[in-house]
């Protein structure tokens, strides 16, 4: 099952590429290496769960966050091939990527208190 999800999720990131060539018919090498980072860091995240109880849940939502951004630059693609306008499109783009950012925080700070319990724990236990 994992691996018809990475193939789906490789898949996916393709039709993105439309979107490097927007530079005027030049491939955007950053921007090409910054979503392969991007689509990587998805699947790392979601193959590797080796993470268990409250970090497993923190991490989802991180996972959560990093699939908005992913998704956000096909939206982006297809707004263009739509038609829509380059100051509508950066300015969707960005509320999408703001959606991201905050299932990012989220999943940090769960992550946070996380170790907060772990720690208050290991002393409760060691005094």
């Amino acid at each position: 099952m994992k691996w018809r999800i990475l193939t789906l999720l490789i898949a996916i990131s393709l039709f993105a590429l439309p979107v490097f060539a927007n530079n005027e018919g030049k491939l955007n090498i950053p921007a090409l290496i910054l979503d392969i980072i991007l689509m990587g860091g998805m699947v790392v995240i979601y193959i590797g769960h080796v993470f268990a109880g409250g970090f497993k849940v923190a991490f989802d939502y991180i996972f959560i966050g990093l699939g908005i951004f992913a998704i956000n630059h096909l939206i982006e693609t297809f707004m263009f091939v739509l038609g829509f306008g380059l100051e509508t499109n950066e300015i969707i783009h960005r509320i999408i990527h703001l959606s991201g950012f905050a299932f990012i925080f989220y999943g940090f700070y769960r992550c946070r208190k996380v170790i907060s319990a772990l720690s208050k724990e290991s002393k409760k236990n060691s005094s």
